[in-house]
């Protein structure tokens, strides 16, 4: 079969609240909707406003249903199969009949931060469905399908005998009772891509910001749009051949685990200390696999709590050095964890804290180091680490590092302010980092998951924005 030509798709982060998202069309009204790219998901999921299904001409109802929850929010509601065209001005394709999950209410949409949905990127395991096909039948539901959806009011589903009753909002027991039923993996749309041969099995990401960027007071969505630190690049089925996009040799860490984009974390270095350890995943959270993945959809670093804490500390001990320097310095020391403390709390990220505060010059570096990957390419992986050539047969440990920055996103949310990009673990979460958009948006990063089984993740370093003035091909 004859290699599928690389795909470039311009990103925005405008619509999600730094975010990235593509633009696709779906349904017979090609209905236009901007997905989050979400490597830590793999459900193509719309909601009801961009894309109106009872229009859709090319809609076939199913009788199966999802419920996805993330981090932070989620939904549920029925798949649908129809049309999805995802393209540029020189190329498009349409997978006919696709898998489309669709948003049961409108409240559920606020999982995407303003976008319209999410194209998930991952593997198969984070794509269920449940076939309520009995259910529908025995309830007399008609049509026996779940578009129209049909539980969206209380009584509507019963969970076992003598429970009560209670609707689709109720995700967590939504979930239960979805659990009662036969279970199919849906095959994701990118998978679905490769394995009809339209797109080589690996996928490249290009991004500048984590957050808006806000140049001007109260810009319209086309000044935003405009503005280059806010675009990115999608490249499905390339990467490597994009050679305006990065520089120097690619680094790499393996895939774990074809379910999320799986890596080891061996720990955090800030600049000047010695590694934090990252802990191994607890006994309760195995199911997670890894202790780290890299996730394209999500806008921050969030660390474990051993890490974040180690990092305060360290940050704590900063403060304190450049506090005793001070008298012979112009400069002002920063008190670091009084200017972090405020985005304890997730709604901070909405106000940002005045970005004249900031002394960026002051803050460190901080080093992220996986368990590296042997040579795959007939490139050293990591020797810019210590100046020596490594066996290629030999992974040694792999670098990232994470500029002040990019942890800080500055001119965000509004003109003058700034947000702090790293945050603790989540109640809900296992001791499990998630790798965001703040280390990423410092390289291109290539998801390949043609190499060595579950894939490898390929990073090099960004070219000056002022190179990237080429359209990709």
């Amino acid at each position: 079969m004859a290699q599928a030509h690389p795909l470039a798709l311009p990103l925005l982060n405008i619509h999600a609240k730094g975010g990235y998202t593509v633009t696709l069309e779906i349904g017979s009204e090609k209905a236009k909707v901007n997905l989050i790219v979400d490597s830590g998901s793999s459900t193509l999921v719309v909601g009801q406003l961009a894309y109106h299904p009872e229009q859709d001409q090319s809609l076939t109802a199913t009788t199966f249903a999802q419920e996805i929850r993330y981090g932070i929010g989620g939904w549920d509601g029925p798949v649908v199969h129809t049309d999805v065209t995802i393209g540029n001005t020189a190329f498009a394709i349409t997978l006919e009949q696709c898998p489309v999950a669709v948003v049961s209410s409108l409240e559920q949409r606020e999982t995407f931060g303003g976008a319209n949905g999410i194209l998930g990127l991952a593997y198969h395991q984070l794509n269920p469905s449940y076939d309520l096909e009995k259910y529908l039948i025995e309830h007399r539901i008609t049509p026996a399908k779940t578009f129209p959806w049909p539980f969206s009011d209380a009584g509507s589903v019963h969970h076992g005998d003598g429970q009560t009753p209670f609707s689709s909002h109720d995700l967590a027991r939504f979930k239960a009772f979805l659990k009662d039923h036969p279970e199919q993996d849906i095959l994701p749309y990118f998978t679905e891509l490769e394995t009809q041969g339209l797109c080589a099995n690996k996928f490249a990401f290009y991004s500048q910001r984590s957050s808006i960027h806000m140049a001007t007071e109260q810009p319209t969505k086309a000044v935003l749009a405009a503005d280059p630190l806010n675009q990115g690049w999608l490249i499905l089925g390339g990467g490597k051949e994009q050679t305006h996009l990065y520089q120097g040799e690619f680094q790499h860490i393996k895939v774990e685990h074809e379910v999320h984009y799986n890596v080891t974390l061996l720990g955090i270095k800030v600049a000047g200390f010695e590694l934090i350890q990252a802990a191994p995943l607890k006994p309760e959270y195995q199911h997670f696999l890894t202790n780290g993945i890299v996730d394209t959809g999500v806008s921050g670093i969030m660390l474990t709590d051993v890490l974040f804490n180690g990092l305060k500390q360290n940050l704590a001990q900063l403060a304190q050095k450049q506090l005793s320097q001070s008298s012979a310095s112009i400069t002002p020391p920063q008190d670091f964890i009084a200017l972090i403390d405020p985005f304890s709390d997730l709604d901070a990220q909405d106000v940002g804290i005045d970005m004249d505060k900031l002394d960026l010059s002051l803050w460190p570096d901080i080093e992220f180091v996986f368990a590296g990957h042997a040579e795959c390419d007939g490139t050293p992986h990591n020797d810019h680490l210590d100046g020596h050539h490594h066996d290629p047969h030999d992974p040694q440990p792999m670098t990232l590092i994470c500029k002040p920055h990019d942890y800080w996103q500055l001119n965000s949310p509004i003109k003058g302010k700034a947000c702090f990009k790293i945050i603790g673990k989540l109640a809900n979460w296992a001791n499990q980092t998630l790798v965001g958009l703040p280390l990423l948006n410092n390289y291109y990063v290539i998801f390949d998951r043609e190499e060595h089984g579950s894939g490898v993740i390929r990073f090099a370093e960004q070219k000056p924005p002022q190179h990237n003035s080429t359209t990709p091909i």
